[in-house]
């Protein structure tokens, strides 16, 4: 069983936050939510639920409206009750930290990334991510050297994620 960490971007799409990354993508992240994925083991950080609050919140404060936010509270027991999803609480542990500051001295500017990525440090064997200029920063510094990387269609790809 392979363990795998989920980047924010694959969240934002359960809370009406759209994302376009391929055509059958919204079908194939539906699937890996509703049934997870064999041969995976699929962990988020909680620092991925804060930053879907921030960017809901920010809906808010641009148009006034309620809606995002009462999405998130409608949402987010869909995640915290999927058996096949762990949710890492990312901020009490030294090891994720240590690795998070590395990242952030290696040049990663968004500490909230830093610490998602760090989150990696409890033993993950690939981080999905959309964001090659993270993943590049990563590899440059050998931050990772026995994770792998892989963006969205190499994970569907890999574990033969239908729709």
């Amino acid at each position: 069983m392979k363990k795998i960490l989920f980047d924010t971007t694959f969240l934002l799409p359960l809370f009406g936050i759209e994302i376009t990354i391929s055509p059958t993508f919204r079908e194939e992240l539906r699937n890996v939510w509703k049934e997870g994925v064999e041969g995976a083991d699929i962990s988020i950080s909680n620092i991925s639920l804060l930053e879907t609050l921030y960017l809901l919140n920010r809906e808010f404060r641009v148009k006034r409206t309620t809606s995002g936010l009462d999405r998130y509270k409608m949402v987010i027991p869909t995640i915290t009750n999927a058996q096949h999803i762990r949710i890492i609480d990312s901020i009490p542990h030294p090891s994720i930290i240590s690795k998070a500051n590395e990242i952030r001295f290696a040049g990663h500017p968004d500490y909230l990334d830093c610490l998602i990525l760090g989150t990696s440090a409890l033993g993950m064997d690939i981080i999905v991510s959309r964001d090659t200029a993270r993943l590049e920063i990563l590899e440059e510094h050998a931050l990772f050297p026995k994770i792998e990387m892989l963006k969205w269609p190499e994970f569907i790809s890999r574990f033969n994620v239908v729709i």
